[in-house]
């Protein structure tokens, strides 16, 4: 699952392939914090996608949609700004030891750049140039019991941040010092353990960043963010959330 303002009415929808048929679907936003039916982005159907990040990659102020593969190859979808994509193109490989990404413009350069999650517990930098990425460099270390990040700006610096969900449940905010790299964790929350997918994206378009996540019983939890690192009570779309 990943979220953005996938249809072009400056509302976040949320983005997530279906295991049961495989097709991608977008759900979109009441700018409120609830998301109604889904529809389906395209009839191509996303087997074997185990991993998206979205942000504007190819810096047309649409929408793109990144997806890493278990064939190792990491994917770009260019959004047509209506719900639909353009197309696809293989923009990287060897994908096959990163096991979380998150994406945003890490380093200021008004191109969407990703964060990675080796298996070895490395956070590895990989900066967009509007194409494809340059290499990935060891941002930070010590991430193997992370289960789940994502990257917008939290704290209402213009740095893109990153929230990860630790394994005990704990939520820990890794503020972006702008060039790719982070400051010391944080700890914001806890009791985050039945949360199962999450994303950033401004669901209330007050140009803050916010955090969804999708619960175990099925239900949306969308949290508004305050630009400070911490967030209001979850507005909940009660399951089923498809």
């Amino acid at each position: 699952m990943t979220a953005t303002d996938f249809n072009g009415d400056k509302k976040a929808d949320l983005l997530a392939i279906d295991a049961a048929d495989d097709f991608l679907y977008a759900q979109p936003g009441d700018g409120k914090g609830k998301f109604g039916k889904r529809v389906k982005v395209n009839e191509g159907r996303w087997t074997g996608m185990r991993l998206l990040a979205v942000t504007d990659f190819t810096g047309d102020g649409k929408a793109d949609i990144l997806a890493a593969h278990t064939n190792g190859n990491l994917y770009l979808y260019p959004g047509n700004g209506k719900n639909g994509i353009t197309g696809s193109s293989v923009v990287g490989s060897g994908w096959g030891g990163i096991r979380l990404i998150a994406a945003a413009d890490f380093n200021g350069d008004k191109k969407g750049d990703l964060g990675a999650v080796h298996t070895n517990g490395n956070l590895f930098f990989y900066p967009g140039n509007g194409k494809n990425f340059a290499s990935g460099a060891v941002s930070s270390t010590g991430w193997t019991n992370m289960r789940m990040l994502s990257a917008g700006d939290f704290t209402g610096d213009d740095k893109a941040d990153i929230y990860a969900v630790h394994n005990s449940g704990d939520l820990y905010l890794y503020a972006g010092k702008g060039n790719g790299t982070f400051h010391t964790a944080r700890k914001t929350g806890a009791g985050w353990q039945n949360m199962r997918l999450l994303s950033e994206a401004d669901f209330n378009a007050d140009q803050k960043s916010d955090l969804i996540a999708i619960h175990t019983n099925g239900g949306i939890h969308a949290y508004a963010g305050n630009d400070k690192g911490g967030f209001d009570a979850p507005i909940v779309t009660p399951a089923p959330a498809i």
